[in-house]
């Protein structure tokens, strides 16, 4: 549960209190499960008739004891209620399916029922994800992590009426989403983070750490959740959330995903091209000139083109393999420090890098980007804080002064207005990243003839806005 070797002892004494203090928060079995009173789940399925299907007939001898103790522990607890399927008899329900077990990455064993068919006809319960670097860049500043994993969580959620909600149900996660969404709020973007079933709380002092993490244990109680006292990560000075390492000293890639992509296999066919960049893809921002380097990867994905590996696109291959390994730990963002962005847009592209001056002065990156950018990327940075753009094109830094600027350049002004920033010419020699990064081909083609100044400004102000 305490996984940091920097807690003193008398530190370890509070907690251990602390812990005794809220004992009822925890819990490792069945029988230790409550249902909390935020929200019941109800599996909406319209006009659809039940649907039945048998038990697989393939399932180990230890798998099947592994069920009789799991169904017994849910039937004790008032889990599971026993029925029997009867054809017309409505009062058993009719809706049966097999079950099955699935590895976890601790090497337990998660209980899983086969629910393809009911969720077919299952009216869908969308519930909106918060954004994944959102949830990261929130830990920013912190330096203690706390990892919450609720007990055994979707069956601390009530079935309409008396059952509980089982794993595999289409609006499952949805709903569970929401429990803990609804169980948390009080503490989203202060104190406390979740995505899904990741719960993470996270403070800048130890005292800070320990008055919110007994605000978190109050408020488990006043709803009924409980926690997995054998997976629950106390007072650490870094974690693997989401797919990424956070620590105070930034956000990188996490090595066990990276070992995965560097095993990957040298792919044979455009499924397995497409399935390595989009792997890489995921750690795009920590990879400078990531376009430059899987460009010739990308070739090999585009329609109507023969499938051909040559040498460089093994070249590729290998480089962005290596990129991997040399990926770059990002600095989490401070909205009151100014930010500088690095640019440049090239015949088709624009590269750019977003970079803050950190506590010793020294300049540290936010993130990369090298591609065509969908609108508004770098905007929910810089739209209430004061930046300073630097630039190679020395007509940029001239633009918002002319007295009577062409229609063109009247679009710009106005696609600017709202952005407070000092504008700053940089030669290309001293702006090497973000001149590399826009310097190769992306996912998107030029078509026509090749764009002289006046639309290179254009590129960069339509992808910068």
């Amino acid at each position: 549960m305490l996984n940091n070797e920097n807690i003193n002892q008398e530190q370890k004494d509070r907690l251990l209190k602390l812990i005794n203090e809220y004992a009822d928060c925890f819990g490792t079995n069945y029988e230790h499960l409550s249902q909390t009173n935020l929200v019941e789940f109800h599996v909406d399925t319209a006009d659809a008739k039940p649907i039945y299907k048998r038990p697989y007939a393939y399932m180990s001898h230890a798998e099947k004891e592994f069920l009789k103790q799991d169904l017994k522990g849910m039937v004790d607890n008032g889990i599971l209620v026993p029925t029997t399927h009867v054809k017309g008899n409505t009062k058993s329900g009719g809706w049966s399916f097999p079950c099955r077990y699935v590895g976890k990455k601790t090497g337990d064993r998660r209980l899983i029922s086969m629910f393809q068919d009911l969720n077919k006809v299952t009216v869908r319960d969308p519930w909106p994800l918060p954004n994944l670097v959102d949830v990261i860049e929130d830990l920013g500043k912190s330096q203690w992590y706390s990892q919450l994993d609720l007990l055994k969580g979707f069956h601390q959620i009530k079935v309409h009426p008396e059952s509980c909600l089982p794993f595999g149900v289409l609006n499952g996660p949805s709903c569970f989403s929401r429990a803990i969404y609804l169980a948390m709020e009080p503490f989203i973007n202060s104190s406390v983070t979740v995505y899904l079933d990741d719960c993470t709380v996270h403070s800048k002092t130890f005292d800070e750490h320990m008055e919110h993490l007994e605000a978190v244990f109050k408020r488990l109680l006043e709803v009924n959740m409980k926690l997995n006292a054998n997976k629950v990560e106390l007072f650490t000075d870094k974690i693997e959330l989401l797919g990424f390492h956070v620590s105070p000293n930034g956000i990188s890639p996490v090595s066990t995903k990276v070992d995965k992509m560097l095993n990957f296999s040298r792919p044979m066919c455009q499924k397995n091209v497409r399935a390595f960049v989009n792997l890489c893809g995921f750690y795009r921002r920590h990879i400078p000139f990531f376009s430059q380097i899987s460009s010739k990867m990308n070739e090999l994905l585009k329609k109507n083109k023969p499938f051909i590996r040559d040498n460089d696109c093994q070249e590729s291959f290998e480089k962005l393999k290596k990129a991997l390994v040399d990926a770059a730990t990002l600095n989490f963002p401070d909205p009151k420090k100014p930010y500088r962005l690095y640019t440049d847009a090239s015949d088709i592209a624009i590269g750019a890098c977003l970079a803050q001056l950190d506590d010793n002065d020294e300049e540290r990156p936010i993130c990369f980007m090298s591609r065509k950018l969908q609108p508004a990327e770098f905007r929910k940075y810089l739209l209430d804080k004061p930046f300073t753009l630097f630039t190679d094109n020395s007509a940029v830094q001239y633009m918002f002064s002319k007295n009577t600027p062409n229609q063109r350049l009247q679009r710009w002004v106005m696609a600017a207005q709202d952005l407070t920033f000092k504008c700053v010419h940089l030669k290309t020699k001293f702006n090497p990243v973000a001149d590399a990064m826009s310097r190769y081909p992306t996912t998107y083609e030029v078509k026509g003839d090749e764009l002289n100044g006046e639309d290179d400004l254009e590129a960069l102000y339509e992808h910068l806005m």
